[in-house]
């Protein structure tokens, strides 16, 4: 221009791919001072002169791994790398894996198929232009075998059945690459040891089975991912364990002196079969030795089989009472052994010479059950002394050098917990007997039910065992027992509360003769304390409330009610509930069932209320038992705060026929009903091998049984994953005496804890 370009500017019309190539048209204007302007076009081509190519690719290397690797991903195994890589280029990359297990060479081997493209350059009509490929191999090497976490040597293992018994036999291993549950297992067994392979190969680690008692061989092989092999072979011992059961005859027996002074004694003579037990057609026996080959000492030596006594054994010359134990020794040594009294006598002849020591008074306490009751305290008193003795294991006292001219009272006492063997069923069984529907069929049974001590058996001592129940009533341990001589009028007179004793006169003629007595539990009328034996249905009996959420400083209301249930007659049982979100306000009973007494409010403050009810009419259809009222401490739903346990009295109850049932709480939702949390009494109960424990979950979870004696220390842990519904698993206890046992089922939100009892 002439005259001087002032502005100068362009404007782009551009096409451009993705690929950063294309043509971009350019217009550019000028402008003068006068306000005169010029355009004109510019073409501007981009265009990929360096194209991306195969050498552009560098490719992974071959790979191989000579420790486990779980996870063969690109940060271990290497990537592809791309060079040269400009703006007009889309260079992708992707594979796929070929896998190969236990191969030549290697346990495991990956075929890694890589593919490159360069999409700015890609040809679908001519693809392998750019397109490039390769294969990378990956390969895995281990020699390490697997190893048994416990090396194999002999064990034994001990059985408690007929000959044979059921073992549970797992093998582990652990291996360096290949986890546990991926180990293959192979396991063969020699029956007997005799050479022949009888079982197998079985493709498993658990030879859990029946094996008759006797010496087996077991070979075990376990191989890994990378087949490596580790085998070995152990012998296994299945032995009998279970100690002969010894019966000795119940009486004491009586043996008197020869001629010569002495009698000699066999131990054999004790038993229950033997040919001094007349009208006795069973004996001790043995899970495995067959009754003759028992054999019989009083000692746990085997020889120790006879004894001799002589005059030498009977102090005064005339007679003696011993203790001697009579010892059952079976095939494979167990030994077990049980007390009876020997009664030596000098004969008619008097081979031993008479001495003057003083006379003597001896008994026996049993319980209604005749079963005889140690630890009872008898108390013999004359006017100047009170003389104690105490029965021994096997039930028997003995005062020995009394005065042959005085004349003495004898009493018998034993404090205990009062509430043993003492349930809401035993005021079902009063409640029956005082309405005329099944009246007492023993007359100790009136004794045990006069629990006020009034000479009758009326409602008011139902009041009175039931406040005991409750624990609405400062009972006392010493009045939980009495003892009566034992004699016709307690076995057979119905109108023994007008009659029975709870002492007995011993005079001279008393002397050297056998005084028992009988001991009965007050509340007690089944005799639940010694038998331990309930007639417990398999079933359980559902108590249901609805579910409701509740927010903070609210007053609730809750009904627990029956559903569909039929001829109950009463039950008891724990409520809990949690006190730091819930204070107790009131119950209100239904009292066409239950009334107010029928509450225990003393744990209360822990969150604990006892409920023990009776009703003449049973109880059928659906029924509200009670409403319980709360204030709300926090927000929550009700189904997480309260529950039923056994944690005062057992959850249990009782139908007309005086079956036990156990007690669920279950909730309900918008009419439906869910699956509950519950675990019930142990089948049987008392056992002596083994029980079974079913309990249900409201759905499939962790759950852990933890078994503990009366001190709280752990016996036996079981923890499995189990599923939605009703469970159950079967224990036995191998070094375990009789006694209580409790055990607790415990999941992440629930836990509840039982009793069962081991008689061996």
């Amino acid at each position: 221009d002439n005259c001087e370009v002032t502005d100068l500017e362009y404007e782009d019309f551009s096409n451009i791919s993705q690929c950063n190539t294309g043509l971009i048209r350019r217009t550019w204007t000028a402008y003068d001072a006068n306000g005169y302007h010029s355009s004109c076009t510019q073409l501007i081509s981009i265009t990929d002169f360096h194209k991306f190519k195969g050498s552009d690719i560098v490719w992974p290397k071959d790979t191989t791994f000579y420790d486990c690797v779980e996870n063969f991903d690109t940060s271990i195994t290497g990537s592809v790398i791309f060079l040269n890589e400009d703006f007009c280029s889309m260079v992708s990359a992707r594979y796929e894996d070929e896998n190969f297990n236990v191969v030549d060479g290697a346990c495991k081997k990956i075929l890694r198929h890589w593919e490159v493209i360069d999409w700015c350059n890609f040809n679908e009509n001519d693809p392998d232009q750019t397109t490039w490929k390769h294969t990378q191999v990956i390969m895995l090497q281990n020699e390490e075998a697997p190893v048994f976490d416990e090396t194999c040597h002999e064990r034994t293992f001990c059985t408690y059945g007929p000959c044979a018994g059921e073992i549970t036999y797992i093998k582990t291993a652990t291996d360096d690459c290949t986890p546990s549950d991926k180990l293959r297992w192979y396991y063969r067994v020699d029956l007997d040891n005799d050479g022949d392979w009888d079982i197998g190969p079985v493709p498993s680690n658990n030879a859990s089975g029946v094996y008759n008692n006797g010496t087996h061989r077991f070979a075990w092989t376990v191989e890994d991912g990378c087949g490596n092999e580790t085998s070995c072979e152990e012998l296994i011992t299945v032995k009998d364990c279970k100690k002969p059961t010894p019966l000795c005859i119940t009486q004491t027996a009586t043996v008197l002196m020869n001629y010569g002074g002495m009698v000699t004694v066999c131990a054999e003579d004790f038993n229950l079969g033997s040919d001094n037990c007349s009208n006795c057609n069973t004996g001790s026996y043995d899970n495995c030795t067959p009754k003759e080959d028992l054999r019989y000492s009083f000692s746990s030596d085997v020889s120790d089989s006879c004894r001799t006594f002589t005059c030498d054994d009977i102090p005064d010359g005339q007679q003696v009472f011993l203790t001697v134990q009579m010892w059952v020794t079976d095939e494979e040594g167990n030994q077990d052994y049980c007390t009876v009294y020997l009664d030596l006598q000098d004969n008619e002849a008097n081979a031993c010479q008479d001495t003057s020591i003083g006379s003597i008074v001896y008994g026996f306490v049993y319980n209604p059950d005749e079963i005889k009751m140690d630890n009872v305290t008898m108390q013999l008193r004359d006017n100047e002394n009170t003389l104690v003795a105490t029965t021994d294991d096997e039930g028997r006292y003995e005062f020995n050098n009394l005065n042959n001219d005085h004349n003495y009272n004898l009493s018998a006492e034993m404090p205990s917990d009062y509430l043993m063997g003492v349930t809401t069923l035993d005021l079902v069984l009063i409640q029956k007997h005082i309405l005329g529907i099944k009246t007492f069929d023993k007359p100790y049974k009136y004794i045990a039910a006069d629990a006020n001590h009034s000479g009758s058996v009326s409602a008011s001592d139902i009041l009175t065992i039931r406040r005991a129940i409750l624990g609405n009533a400062n009972v006392s341990d010493e009045e939980s027992w009495v003892f009566t001589p034992d004699n016709e009028d307690i076995r057979n007179n119905p109108n023994i509360l007008s009659i029975w004793k709870d002492n007995r006169e011993v005079r001279e003629n008393d002397f050297g003769k056998n005084i028992n007595w009988m001991g009965i539990k007050i509340g007690d009328i089944n005799n639940s304390n010694s038998n331990f034996l309930e007639n417990r249905n398999d079933e359980n009996i559902n108590l249901y409330f609805n579910e409701k959420s509740f927010s903070k400083n609210d007053n609730i209301k809750t009904d627990i009610y029956f559903n569909d249930v039929t001829n109950l007659s009463g039950g008891q049982f724990t409520l809990n509930f949690n006190s730091d979100v819930l204070e107790f306000d009131q119950i209100i009973p239904n009292t066409e069932i239950i009334d107010k007494n029928s509450f225990g409010l003393s744990h209360v403050e822990n969150g604990q209320i006892a409920v023990s009810w009776i009703k003449p009419e049973n109880i059928s259809g659906t029924k509200t038992l009670f409403t319980i009222v709360f204030n709300t401490k926090d927000a929550g739903n009700i189904s997480d705060e309260i529950a039923i346990s056994d944690d005062l009295i057992n959850a249990e109850a009782y139908d007309n026929e005086l079956s036990t049932y156990g007690i669920n709480l279950i909730s309900r939702n918008a009419g439906e009903v869910t699956s509950g949390f519950a675990l019930m009494q142990n089948i049987p109960n008392p056992f002596v091998n083994e029980t079974t424990i079913s309990f249900t979950l409201p759905e499939s979870q962790n759950a852990t049984i933890t078994f503990m004696d009366i001190t709280g220390r752990m016996l036996k842990k079981v923890t499995g994953n189990y599923s939605k519904g009703t469970n159950s698993i079967t224990v036995s206890f191998d070094n375990i005496s009789s006694g209580i046992v409790y055990y607790k089922l415990e999941t992440e939100k629930y836990t509840a804890t039982k009793k069962m009892m081991i008689i061996k």
